[in-house]
């Protein structure tokens, strides 16, 4: 799912791995919004919000996280997905001293 991206990007975007595997490829650039607390906001950033304040509550979405670095890994494990009890495996983009502070804290 690609959230966001406008068209400057994809563009961009060499498409051809997609199309040859096959993988379905869902976009928007818009999320709408909604009501919160007397106020509207962006549902992107009320999602992040939401888990933000309650990450314990969210934990289970996510049952693999690889830094970016270690894509292949990360591919290997969806891959073998009953093998590793995957059901969503994530690449983190952050750098390695932010992905530490997340861990630690």
């Amino acid at each position: 799912m690609l959230v966001g991206l406008g068209f400057n990007i994809t563009k961009k975007v060499d498409w051809s791995l997609a199309i040859w595997k096959e993988i379905e490829v869902a976009g928007t650039i818009f999320s709408g919004r909604e009501p919160y607390e007397a106020k509207e906001i962006d549902a992107f950033d009320l999602a992040l919000e939401l888990m933000a304040r309650d990450p314990v509550g969210f934990s289970g979405l996510v049952s693999h996280a690889f830094p970016v670095e270690k894509h292949r890994e990360a591919i290997r494990c969806t891959r073998a997905k009953q093998v590793n009890s995957a059901i969503k495996v994530v690449l983190d983009f952050r750098g390695k001293e932010e992905q530490a502070a997340t861990r630690h804290s």
